[in-house]
């Protein structure tokens, strides 16, 4: 993107370190999903469980709004209003893969992303899981900073920065994502329009554009190498046998032979062995 928001590097958030242990949690019919499509899903932005999604550092919009360098309200409104459109449009145009960062598993995750003790965790790396997709699309990656949306900002309107910051109360996800921008090219060009000229401020109102974000679909499909991206395959805490005898033999009867344990959670403490 080319923006004033690019200018201020002290809000661009970096990338998990490249062989960083990322887990990603899903219901046991996501997992077979994967393995029959060889495809990665990457969920809506404004669809994700939490509605601020997508918001922007306040602080750095009235930092933009403040640069415009003029008193007169009514200008300052639309300006507002404006750039918090942007926002709008990128949030619902924007997909998103989530990662869990963590060395082990999380008891927390599990319980938040398996149905019946029937939950897969994927463990893998972020170099693996970033080499396991198309190399000629231009995703973006970024470890979610958790905080509030009005406090700092830095003084740009930082548009990147909104795609992976979230309020505190979704720390417990340590979550990494990778990104896609579906209407890229249209944001650039509205990113341009951001000129005070004399009374007014132009809007990026393309009804072109709202047009066709209004038909993009929930979730995109992106083809993934999965034998690259899975380092193995972690069954849910207390997952019955015979649901654990299917995983196996439908994860070999896809051709795939990365190695699929039951989880650490589900063993007894050696000291009560009699």
């Amino acid at each position: 993107m080319s923006s004033s928001a690019s200018s201020d590097t002290s809000l661009w958030v970096l990338p998990p370190e490249s062989y960083a242990q990322v887990w990603r949690y899903m219901t046991l019919p996501k997992y077979l999903s994967l393995l029959q499509t060889g495809s990665l899903y990457f969920g809506r932005l404004d669809l994700m469980e939490d509605a601020w999604e997508g918001a922007p550092h306040m602080g750095g919009l009235e930092a933009e709004v403040r640069n415009l360098g003029t008193a007169r309200d009514d200008v300052r409104a639309v300006a507002r209003q404006s750039l918090l459109n942007l926002a709008a449009f990128q949030r619902r145009s924007t997909y998103v893969s989530c990662w869990h960062m963590a060395e082990e598993e999380s008891a927390a995750m599990w319980s938040l992303y398996q149905q019946d003790n029937a939950g897969i965790a994927i463990q893998t790396d972020w170099h693996a899981l970033n080499s396991s997709l198309d190399p000629w699309i231009p995703f973006l990656e970024a470890q979610v900073v958790y905080g509030s949306h009005f406090e700092g900002g830095g003084n740009h309107f930082n548009l990147p920065a909104s795609l992976c910051t979230k309020r505190r109360s979704f720390a417990h996800e340590r979550e990494a994502r990778i990104i896609y921008l579906d209407a890229q090219k249209e944001f650039k060009t509205d990113m341009d329009y951001f000129k005070y000229q004399g009374t007014k401020i132009a809007r990026p109102r393309d009804h072109a554009l709202e047009a066709r974000l209004a038909e993009l679909p929930s979730g995109i499909p992106m083809k993934a190498d999965i034998e690259r991206l899975v380092g193995r395959v972690v069954l849910a805490p207390y997952m019955p046998p015979w649901v654990e005898e299917a995983v196996r033999e439908t994860t070999a009867r896809f051709g795939f032979e990365f190695p699929v344990g039951r989880s650490a959670l589900d063993t007894d403490f050696p000291g009560w062995r009699s």
